[in-house]
């Protein structure tokens, strides 16, 4: 292991928290957009566009649980010492892996936001 591996895994991490911030977005888009196309809506759509919309939603879903998955995983294996000796538990790695995605997600949407990604590892955020 070199002196660049934490910051490396750091990055790696963070990369992985904005791809699962991107993947949310697109599924609550989808959702949303499946949500307007209900039938109680004054001009409901067709049938075949309903089940395209259906589609589309379970795939961004998918997608987005994939890649809370990978981010929660990456967290387990950065999560051992030289020694080999775990330091992070995966109820621990889903904590941070939760609050980094809701961070990826308010960086994407809330402009002049003061939080970064960089803030759950030097504890200016406290993931409880």
């Amino acid at each position: 292991m070199t002196d660049d591996s934490p910051r490396a895994v750091r990055e790696i991490l963070k990369t992985l928290a904005r791809l699962a911030g991107e993947r949310e977005n697109n599924a609550t888009h989808s959702a949303i957009l499946l949500h307007e196309t209900e039938p109680n809506h004054q001009h409901g759509p067709t049938a075949d566009t309903r089940k395209r919309l259906q589609g589309e939603a379970r795939i961004a879903r998918a997608k987005a649980d994939t890649a809370r998955h990978l981010l929660i995983e990456a967290w387990v294996a950065a999560g051992y010492d030289d020694e080999g000796r775990q330091w992070i538990s995966r109820t621990e790695a889903e904590r941070f892996t939760d609050a980094m995605i809701q961070i990826a997600l308010a960086e994407r949407c809330v402009p002049g936001l003061r939080l970064e990604l960089d803030d759950v590892f030097t504890g200016r955020i406290e993931v409880t």
